[in-house]
């Protein structure tokens, strides 16, 4: 009697088992979900298929940025040729080499007395010295000296926009070609090619108003549900208000005024109820970037 019902018991209680997932069964998307250890593996091949169309273009910068300078970088000597003779170029090859001097020595970059040093002085913030970019390459200057630090930035301004261009483009379109000859066109444009002739850096590094067209197009109209955090855009737009002001605040206060302007005619005319619906997500970034800027 009792050998009954310690069967009918274990029966009861297989009856009961609660069901045991199996790890390569469909979900509910209809996805079939992989084991935790391949997690890894995939996260890793998913980036690397994300980076390959950055490097490609890349390459492809880098190599047009090397013809177009091939004066300095092919036929001569990085760290001795100049592009151009005239008197621009000098005056931006000492701010390279003055902010490179102020840093070595502990001093103040933005202000110097190795100039008008009977007149009180030069504060370089209200001319076009370009301190954020001359800090950033120090090091070579201080291993290679101003002229290859000189170099350096002039074969990199392509790249830079090139990118910075690619990166909001990513955003709005899935057409790889287009996104990929729009970036070419932006970086080598005739803008760009003509400042950087007479190394008006100030004006020829355009990596500010894409990027931050990108912040507001994921602010404003990103409809993905996992992107940035309104904090996460209103800081990083912020850091791009500070290097942009250590670049050029005239190309800052030029883009500010497109992108804001521009911004208010979409909102009031053709996207209201959108710009209301984020009104929150709006106020916290800017409040956020205007707090870090």
């Amino acid at each position: 009697m009792s050998t009954e019902h310690a069967r009918a018991g274990g029966q009861a209680a297989q009856g009961h088992r609660l069901p045991v997932a199996n790890p390569m069964t469909p979900t509910r998307l209809g996805a079939t979900s992989a084991p935790a250890h391949k997690l890894p593996l995939a996260n890793a091949g998913q980036a690397l298929r994300r980076a390959v169309p950055h490097l490609c273009l890349t390459v492809v910068l880098l190599a047009l940025s090397l013809v177009l300078w091939w004066r300095a970088w092919i036929t001569g000597s990085p760290a001795s040729t100049m592009t151009c003779k005239c008197g621009d170029p000098g005056l931006f090859l000492w701010y390279i080499a003055s902010a490179a001097h102020s840093i070595a020595h502990l001093q103040n970059p933005f202000f110097s007395n190795a100039i008008y040093a009977h007149q009180g002085g030069a504060n370089l913030l209200v001319d076009t010295s370009i301190i954020g970019p001359a800090s950033l390459l120090s090091p070579i200057t201080w291993l290679f000296g101003p002229v290859a630090a000189f170099n350096v930035l002039m074969l990199a301004v392509p790249v830079i926009n090139g990118l910075s261009m690619f990166a909001l483009l990513r955003r709005v379109t899935r057409f790889l070609p287009g996104q990929i000859l729009a970036s070419v066109m932006y970086a080598f444009s005739p803008c760009v090619i003509g400042a950087n002739l007479y190394a008006h850096f100030h004006v020829s590094i355009l990596f500010f108003p894409p990027l931050a067209a990108s912040c507001l197009y994921d602010l404003a109209l990103a409809k993905d549900p996992g992107r940035r955090s309104p904090k996460t855009i209103g800081a990083f737009l912020g850091l791009l208000c500070v290097l942009q002001f250590f670049v050029g605040s005239e190309l800052e206060l030029i883009t500010v005024i497109v992108l804001g302007s521009s911004s208010c005619v979409i909102a009031m005319t053709c996207a209201r109820q959108l710009a209301w619906s984020r009104r929150q997500d709006l106020t916290t970034a800017f409040t956020v970037a205007i707090a870090i800027s």
